[in-house]
């Protein structure tokens, strides 16, 4: 068994939220240490965090509080090895329903603090010597679809700029970035931006056009995350790779017709 110390680190932004606390929980049964972040600390994350890692509460739309929350965390582990950027929010809107202050907050929680939090890890980074690390972005389909809300969708849009551009920019420090591009997935947060009746309504829409029959679960996409924050995927960067069941594809041509 290898000493505490000997154990990789691993930051997880939006760490309470049902992706980020899946992602830990994957991670600890990895043998890495969590080092847990979102805007409250739940119980959930404690448990997953136990007395090896360290979880704290901060606001990452603030680059001021990222940056000192991520050199509390090297200071108090002496190494970071791995990044996981879940913090997201949305709701649904229309093109012309997007106020400006909606546009700014989900761009702000979506796009800003991943580029906050990722900026201040790398910082770190690049006073430590070569060394393998990984990080990992959470953007969505919506970078393609559009998505619910054109905030949300021009957000995680942008997170799939910034993978390519740490992937391209870092490579020779050791530094791996991909993203990871969930579908539909049985969040609270999607709970809540399709209330009551109307998730009903999209969990049976989504399934029937969905190859893989159902919507996605956290686990689905904190396993891809996993594999992403390990040797097992030494070889792949500036990638995303969409976890959704196959709910981007369209019919095969013909398959309709009679």
């Amino acid at each position: 068994m290898p000493n505490a110390q000997d154990r990789p680190v691993v930051l997880v932004t939006g760490a309470s939220g049902d992706i980020g606390l899946a992602t830990a929980r994957v991670a600890a049964g990895m043998g890495w240490r969590i080092f847990g972040t979102s805007l409250g600390v739940t119980d959930g994350l404690a448990q997953i965090v136990g007395t090896d890692g360290l979880a704290l509460a901060a606001d990452l739309t603030d680059p001021e509080a990222t940056r000192d929350l991520v050199e509390k965390g090297f200071a108090h582990f002496g190494r970071l090895d791995g990044l996981v950027n879940c913090a997201g929010a949305s709701s649904v809107a229309r093109f012309h329903e997007q106020d400006t202050e909606s546009w700014q907050t989900f761009l702000d929680i979506n796009l800003s603090s991943a580029f906050y939090v990722t900026r201040a890890f790398i910082d770190i980074c690049l006073t430590q010597p070569p060394s393998p690390r990984s990080i990992v972005l959470i953007s969505s389909l919506a970078a393609i679809s559009g998505g619910a809300n054109p905030a949300y969708g021009a957000g995680k849009g942008g997170v799939c700029t910034l993978t390519y551009n740490i992937a391209q920019t870092y490579g020779a420090h050791g530094l791996r970035a991909n993203a990871v591009a969930p579908g539909v997935i049985d969040t609270q947060m999607v709970r809540q931006a399709f209330p009551g009746e109307k998730f009903e309504q999209l969990e049976r829409a989504v399934s029937a056009r969905t190859p893989a029959g159902r919507l996605g679960r956290p686990e689905d996409v904190a396993e891809l995350c996993g594999f992403l924050l390990s040797d097992r995927s030494s070889f792949i960067t500036g990638t995303v790779t969409n976890v959704s069941g196959g709910f981007e594809l369209v019919p095969p041509i013909g398959m309709n017709l009679k």
